[in-house]
């Protein structure tokens, strides 16, 4: 191209002020990261869903108690309970600090509970509960409860509540007792001297909430530090196991680090191999500027577009190195062919490269139409990486090197037969493993795949799970809303709906608790109503009869007319709280801003519940269930739609540009055989590996479009007489570069980081193999 060459002549006189403006560029590139947080949570990689229902769904899930709750189990090898319990008071007392609090199953007053069921009878009995209540009112009924209740009040445990039996000769805390029973069934195991212990009875279950979030992976790493330092205080013979989704937030925050110091140790190393190996040079040493200008652009860019930077896009950073390095040697290839003529050496490689970097920006480009935020913030990273090698490798970089030793001219094309055979069968394999493997194509939406899930942490799940009940894999629905009444009210609503539709089902909920003020008022005529003059007489009469048979004082039930004839305050949250069960119910009900008020209800993830949460439903109560299965579908939905708008847009926009470029269908072919060969090498792989599609698995494959066109590129253009690269040497310098940067990916333990590269290492690498071995057959000696 003639602007380049032209470009090249005037700035040759202005070396000293190119360089200047070149070094203040890079240095202004790089402010926007002063300041800037990294990001290591992998969330950033989850697509957000159709109308963002995904995102809602994993902010949701964050908060909801089951998922955010930090579990220990300590565990002793011999059933010594004495022994547990003192390492297990200990232990909550070194744990316990600002920013997790222990929540000890000691402190929730069952007595107070009870004070509540009673007192508050009048606004939590139904009909059907008082049509019960209505056959305890005989003269029989009423002698044995009352025979119950002396039992009661002679046992140690009668003792604690004395004043609930004595308030409730009618045993109305029986009726009601399964509003407050649910709760037990959140964790199986039984209540031991106030703790909660195990199934073997070797185990017991410590909770604790912290307002640390799980994207905070920074705060996860303390909690993690601060349990397993509490952990190495407990006494032989008793171990401690973390439960939380903050350990597996701590464990890929750890793994990240790792992967992108192993990343930025691997790459430079290959990078030396390669230059020592292919070119040899001290002024082609100059070439890694153009890598280190295009990391700059990125990185800085990344930062300006966003609150934060991601390590996940940060770990990409390898993979740029090896792409913009492509630009410098194709500039370096180009003066070493033709160093009596610079200019007219640029003004030849510009319209290949240009072409290139065109169709990699393509396979990025299409990214920023991602519904993911990460593949958005990764395509800032690389189109900004890859504009600023361009521009560097082009306008910067020849001034750098100067005059270049005259290198060995390019031998003429030769088609060996042998060359020939092997790219025929190439083609033939990677197309008959894309048929054969198309089959077992299928999607992963599991969230915990994503991520590192240490073996340790998946041993104490299922200890805990066998233990205490796999409470952590139930579903939530939330129902909020500002006006707290309307939530109550919408609440106990979808209760009532559940209770009809699934009555088998487990669920747990305040509704039945806590009411709504207009259902808490209908209940209370009902109860006025149910206690007309006659029966309250004829009871009261009866109650002193056979009171006075067994032993009581005439007033010892003096509170019941209190109960029978009162009128209770209203019953809401800070009313239940006072009975001393905050903590109980601070676990279904949550507060947000702008005076947002949620209200949980546990139900099993499964067949039966995610039918009856239909959009009608939930539309219908302002509800939203957030379960583990459905956001595996939405996920598994959304990476499908991904995966045809990421290779439909890439596959138009490189189609364009070849359309352009390329007016002889041959060299189209030879242009388009590569990228081509490459996706079926991935389909192939992944189908018959039965390697499950996750959203890094779909984001590679645009990849190896965009740079698998590009090796084509240049085999097309390598027509010329005059051209740079037609030698087999180049190609493979260039193309073993953008290898390097994908093998170091392939090398990260992150299980999405590794993925991806391992598939894009796949398919570039069979592009470059397909160009050097069939498009260099196809082009033969034509041109563009």
């Amino acid at each position: 191209m003639k602007l380049i060459a032209s470009a090249f002549l005037a700035l040759h006189e202005r070396k000293a002020a190119l360089f200047v403006l070149a070094a203040t560029l890079v240095g202004l590139c790089m402010l926007p990261l002063v300041g800037r947080p990294l990001a290591m949570d992998i969330r950033v990689m989850l697509p957000e869903g159709p109308g963002k229902s995904i995102a809602r769904d994993m902010g949701l899930l964050e908060r909801s108690p089951l998922a955010s709750s930090v579990f220990v189990v300590l565990r002793s090898d011999a059933h010594d309970p004495e022994l547990l319990a003192r390492a297990a008071d200990d232990y909550a007392a070194k744990l316990d600090g600002d920013d997790l609090r222990i929540i000890d199953s000691s402190s929730v007053d069952f007595a107070g509970a009870l004070r509540l069921l009673v007192e508050h009878a009048p606004q939590l009995m139904d009909e059907k509960d008082l049509a019960l209540l209505g056959a305890r009112l005989t003269p029989e009924a009423l002698r044995s409860g009352l025979g119950k209740a002396r039992a009661e009040l002679t046992s140690f445990q009668g003792m604690a509540v004395k004043d609930v039996i004595l308030a409730d000769p009618l045993r109305l805390r029986e009726l009601l007792a399964g509003r407050y029973a649910q709760f037990g069934s959140l964790q199986q195991g039984r209540m031991s001297d106030g703790r909660l212990e195990g199934r073997d009875g070797k185990s017991l279950l410590l909770t604790a909430r912290t307002q640390v979030p799980l994207t905070d992976s920074e705060g996860s790493e303390r909690i993690v530090a601060r349990v397993e330092a509490a952990a190495r205080t407990l006494p032989p013979g008793v171990s401690a196991d973390l439960v939380s989704g903050h350990a597996q937030a701590a464990a890929n925050a750890q793994v990240l680090r790792a992967d992108l110091a192993l990343i930025g140790v691997v790459t430079p190393a290959f990078f030396a191999v390669l230059f020592f190996t292919f070119i040899r040079r001290v002024r082609a040493l100059a070439l890694y500027l153009t890598p280190l200008a295009a990391l700059a652009a990125a990185s800085g860019a990344a930062a300006f577009f966003g609150t934060s930077i991601s390590g996940v896009v940060l770990a990409f950073g390898g993979v740029l190195l090896g792409i913009a390095e492509d630009y410098g040697m194709y500039v370096y290839f180009a003066l070493a062919s033709q160093p009596e003529r610079p200019a007219e050496a640029l003004a030849e490689i510009s319209r290949p490269m240009l072409a290139t970097a065109a169709t990699t920006c393509a396979g990025f480009a299409v990214f920023l139409w991602s519904d993911t935020p990460g593949q958005r913030q990764l395509a800032v990273y690389f189109l900004s990486g890859l504009a600023m090698s361009t521009v560097f490798s082009l306008l910067v970089l020849p001034h750098v090197f100067g005059r270049l030793p005259t290198a060995a001219p390019p031998g003429p094309r030769r088609q060996e037969r042998w060359r020939s055979l092997l790219g025929v069968g190439l083609c033939a394999t990677v197309l008959c493993a894309c048929a054969a493997g198309l089959g077992g194509l299928h999607f992963d939406g599991d969230l915990r795949n994503l991520g590192v899930t240490p073996i340790k942490l998946r041993q104490a799940e299922t200890r805990l799970a066998d233990d205490f009940g796999d409470v952590r894999r139930r579903a939530v629905v939330f129902v909020s809303g500002a006006d707290e009444e309307d939530v109550l009210r919408r609440n106990e609503l979808l209760w009532r709906e559940l209770r009809r539709e699934l009555p088998e089902l487990l669920v747990v909920s305040l509704a039945p608790l806590l009411p709504s003020a207009q259902t808490q008022r209908e209940r209370a005529q009902l109860w006025r109503e149910f206690w007309d003059e006659g029966r309250t007489s004829t009871v009261q009469t009866a109650l002193a009869r056979e009171a006075a048979a067994l032993g009581f004082s005439p007033r010892a039930f003096a509170s019941v007319e209190v109960i029978v004839g009162g009128s209770p305050a209203p019953l809401d949250f800070a009313a239940a709280s006072a009975y001393g069960l905050g903590g109980p119910l601070s676990f279904l009900r949550q507060s947000g801003p702008g005076g947002m008020v949620s209200y949980l209800t546990v139900v099993p993830d499964n067949r039966e519940v995610l039918s009856f949460f239909s959009p009608e439903r939930e539309a219908k109560f302002g509800a939203r269930l957030v379960s583990t299965t459905n956001l595996r579908r939405s996920l598994e939905s959304t990476m499908r739609s991904e995966l045809l708008l990421l290779l439909g847009g890439s596959t138009l926009a490189v189609g364009a540009i070849l359309a352009a470029l390329c007016r002889n269908a041959r060299l189209w072919l030879a242009a388009a055989v590569p990228p081509l060969s490459g996706l079926c090498a991935v389909v192939g792989w992944l189908g018959l590996s039965a390697t499950p599609l996750n959203i890094f698995h779909v984001a590679a494959f645009p990849l190896v479009i965009g740079m698998g066109v590009g090796f084509g590129i240049f085999q097309i253009s390598s027509g010329k007489v005059q051209m740079p690269l037609a030698t087999d040497k180049a190609m493979l310098t260039t193309g073993l570069s953008t290898l390097g940067g994908f093998g170091a990916l392939a090398l990260a333990k992150h299980p999405a980081l590794h993925s991806m590269g391992l598939t894009v290492l796949l398919g570039v690498g069979v592009a470059l193999a397909a160009a050097l071995l069939v498009s260099n057959w196809l082009v033969g000696e034509r041109v563009c």
